[in-house]
């Protein structure tokens, strides 16, 4: 076989070789594109906060053991004024929708008043007492939770809920009798009690690591104590008392400072298969 010939073979194989490379490459499937990468959250660390709010206060009916020395005076109406409050406390935040803290606030004074009214020893057909001057002081010792419900435009609300214990501090109330001119007082008391609450708001984050607050609360702070009822000579005549359930809905404004920067934590990849 001579040259020619071999040059002839050589370029038929490597035709044919070719033709199957060829057909094979166009055979296999492109790579898949990779996954589109999860933005990253921002989760846990501790932070300090801290509150200042509006209290409206409510209040259900006073309740003593006897108003006057007669078994005819009965409570007709009560009112309860409002307050400020001051806040602080620490905290953590778990992963990107709950986080915890324990807080204690200060409310300053509040004024409560109620109007008796009673028949025995009355000159006319009916006599009434007036309460006022009291001043209700409380302090309160809270653990919370709360939810994050999800960001939208920089906006986080949340849901929560507290639990712990309440100090309530009554000052002394005056006692006037129009109709009688007669002047007494029901001293004052305190008293620790059981407290809870509910609450709801939302949060911006204004710096990485600082989240203003807006909320609402709902605060049960249990009963407040009235001591004894003094008459106008002096003597005693009423036995312990207290105004019932003494709750409050409050305006809250609020700031979490967390004190390193937040961390962040990237879901695992979607996996895709073909």
């Amino acid at each position: 076989m001579g040259i020619r010939h071999l040059a002839l073979a050589g370029a038929l194989v490597l035709g044919v070789f070719g033709a199957i490379g060829g057909a094979s490459a166009a055979d296999l499937r492109l790579p898949p594109p990779p996954p589109v990468a999860p933005e990253p959250v921002a989760f846990g660390g501790w932070y300090l906060r801290g509150d200042v709010g509006a209290s409206i206060y409510s209040s259900g009916s006073w309740e003593h053991g006897a108003i006057t020395n007669t078994n005819t005076a009965v409570w007709n109406d009560h009112t309860a004024g409002n307050a400020g409050f001051v806040g602080a406390g620490v905290g953590y935040q778990f992963n990107s929708w709950f986080r915890a803290d324990i807080t204690g606030e200060y409310r300053w004074g509040a004024k409560m008043g109620a109007l008796a009214s009673y028949t025995a020893f009355c000159p006319v057909a009916v006599c009434y007492d007036i309460y006022d001057g009291g001043l209700l002081s409380s302090a309160t010792f809270m653990a919370n939770g709360y939810v994050d419900l999800g960001t939208w435009s920089g906006l986080t609300p949340y849901v929560g809920v507290g639990l712990g214990t309440s100090y309530l501090k009554m000052t002394k109330s005056y006692d006037y009798g129009p109709q009688t001119l007669a002047v007494g007082w029901i001293n004052g008391e305190e008293k620790w009690n059981f407290a809870w609450a509910l609450m709801a708001g939302v949060g911006y984050a204004v710096a990485p690591n600082l989240t203003f607050e807006l909320g609402y609360r709902y605060l049960n702070l249990g009963d407040a104590k009235l001591g004894a009822s003094v008459c106008p000579g002096g003597g005693q005549c009423g036995f312990d008392g207290k105004i019932k359930t003494v709750d409050s809905h409050d305006i809250r404004f609020g700031l979490r400072w967390l004190l390193a920067e937040p961390v962040y934590y990237e879901a695992p990849p979607l996996v895709r298969k073909y």
